[in-house]
Protein backbone atom coordinates (compact mmCIF):
# COMPACT_ATOMS: atom_id res chain seq x y z
CA UNK A 1 0.00 0.00 0.00
CA UNK A 2 2.97 2.31 0.58
CA UNK A 3 3.96 2.20 -3.09
CA UNK A 4 0.42 3.15 -4.07
CA UNK A 5 0.36 6.18 -1.77
CA UNK A 6 4.00 7.18 -2.32
CA UNK A 7 4.56 6.39 -6.01
CA UNK A 8 1.44 5.71 -8.05
CA UNK A 9 -0.87 8.44 -6.74
CA UNK A 10 1.80 11.19 -6.84
CA UNK A 11 2.72 10.12 -10.39
CA UNK A 12 -0.85 10.55 -11.68
CA UNK A 13 -1.32 13.77 -9.75
CA UNK A 14 1.81 15.16 -11.40
CA UNK A 15 1.06 13.69 -14.86
CA UNK A 16 -2.68 14.25 -15.04
CA UNK A 17 -4.89 11.93 -17.03
CA UNK A 18 -6.68 13.86 -19.77
CA UNK A 19 -9.56 11.54 -20.48
CA UNK A 20 -12.57 10.06 -18.73
CA UNK A 21 -10.07 7.83 -16.89
CA UNK A 22 -9.27 10.88 -14.74
CA UNK A 23 -12.72 10.44 -13.16
CA UNK A 24 -11.94 6.78 -12.41
CA UNK A 25 -8.58 7.78 -10.93
CA UNK A 26 -10.17 10.30 -8.57
CA UNK A 27 -12.77 7.75 -7.46
CA UNK A 28 -10.09 5.08 -7.00
CA UNK A 29 -7.99 7.54 -4.98
CA UNK A 30 -10.98 8.10 -2.66
CA UNK A 31 -11.13 4.34 -2.10
CA UNK A 32 -7.42 4.16 -1.33
CA UNK A 33 -7.77 7.02 1.16
CA UNK A 34 -10.70 5.30 2.86
CA UNK A 35 -8.78 2.05 3.06
CA UNK A 36 -5.62 3.61 4.47
CA UNK A 37 -7.30 6.08 6.86
CA UNK A 38 -7.49 3.45 9.59
CA UNK A 39 -5.78 0.16 10.34
CA UNK A 40 -9.00 -1.84 10.29
CA UNK A 41 -11.54 -1.23 7.55
CA UNK A 42 -14.92 -0.46 9.13
CA UNK A 43 -18.19 -1.62 7.64
CA UNK A 44 -19.10 2.03 6.99
CA UNK A 45 -15.87 2.59 5.01
CA UNK A 46 -16.36 -0.68 3.13
CA UNK A 47 -19.89 0.35 2.16
CA UNK A 48 -18.59 3.73 0.98
CA UNK A 49 -15.91 2.00 -1.11
CA UNK A 50 -18.58 -0.23 -2.64
CA UNK A 51 -20.75 2.77 -3.49
CA UNK A 52 -17.73 4.42 -5.15
CA UNK A 53 -17.00 1.17 -7.01
CA UNK A 54 -20.50 1.34 -8.45
CA UNK A 55 -19.59 4.67 -10.08
CA UNK A 56 -16.39 3.27 -11.60
CA UNK A 57 -16.23 2.18 -15.23
CA UNK A 58 -17.71 -1.34 -14.90
CA UNK A 59 -19.90 -0.74 -11.83
CA UNK A 60 -20.71 -3.47 -9.34
CA UNK A 61 -20.70 -7.15 -10.12
CA UNK A 62 -23.93 -9.07 -9.65
CA UNK A 63 -22.39 -10.80 -6.62
CA UNK A 64 -21.63 -7.49 -4.89
CA UNK A 65 -25.15 -6.27 -5.65
CA UNK A 66 -26.55 -9.38 -3.97
CA UNK A 67 -24.33 -9.09 -0.89
CA UNK A 68 -24.74 -5.30 -0.49
CA UNK A 69 -28.23 -4.48 -1.84
CA UNK A 70 -28.65 -1.52 0.52
CA UNK A 71 -25.49 0.38 -0.46
CA UNK A 72 -26.31 3.88 -1.65
CA UNK A 73 -25.40 4.44 -5.29
CA UNK A 74 -23.48 7.63 -6.01
CA UNK A 75 -23.70 9.33 -9.40
CA UNK A 76 -20.62 9.12 -11.58
CA UNK A 77 -18.91 12.52 -11.77
CA UNK A 78 -19.02 14.01 -15.24
CA UNK A 79 -15.81 14.28 -17.24
CA UNK A 80 -15.25 17.76 -18.59
CA UNK A 81 -12.76 18.37 -21.37
CA UNK A 82 -10.28 21.02 -20.34
CA UNK A 83 -9.16 23.42 -23.04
Amino acid sequence: MDSIKNVIIPHFIHYLLKSAKSVDFKLWMQCVNLKTAVNILSLKNLEEIISIKDALNLGLSNNLKLVFPYVKVIPRPEFKVSE
